[in-house]
């Protein structure tokens, strides 16, 4: 789950599969931590577009531009999303089981989001910009 501004990866599930269950638990947890999203962008994924995800979708009254099939245009912002960790680190390596994959998975979000300066954030990491956008508590 990436917030797209920022571009900052709130969490990758590993997981052999999910279930739209799965995407409603996700979605619930990252809602109590920040606002409810706006906008969900998926991919047609049956996990996106079960029942479950719809019906939570409908009562936070968020919109879903979801991402047509086949279309390249539109997909190219999950494919970047998703290569580049398959790229940088799963091509890489051959995990024994689930759990075993988790520590490098997080470590690459981690690592993304609070050690990577990034050019278009004037060299900053994502937390210190994040960190920045965040109004001060009144005293």
């Amino acid at each position: 789950m990436v917030d797209e501004y920022p571009r900052e990866c709130l969490t990758i599930e590993v997981e052999r599969s999910l279930t739209a269950q799965d995407v409603v638990s996700t979605l619930e947890y990252f809602c109590e931590l920040r606002d409810d999203p706006a906008f969900i962008r998926s991919d047609d994924g049956p996990e996106f577009i079960g029942e479950a995800v719809r019906t939570w979708l409908s009562s936070r009254e968020a919109k879903t531009p979801y991402i047509a099939l086949e279309s390249t245009y539109e997909n190219a912002y999950c494919k970047t999303l998703n290569s580049r960790p398959r790229d940088e680190l799963l091509n890489l390596e051959m995990f024994e089981t689930l759990k075993e994959a988790m520590v490098p998975v997080e470590d690459h979000r981690l690592n993304n989001n609070h050690r990577g300066p990034h050019s278009w954030l004037g060299y900053q990491t994502l937390a210190e910009f994040v960190a920045a956008q965040i109004p001060p508590e009144p005293a």
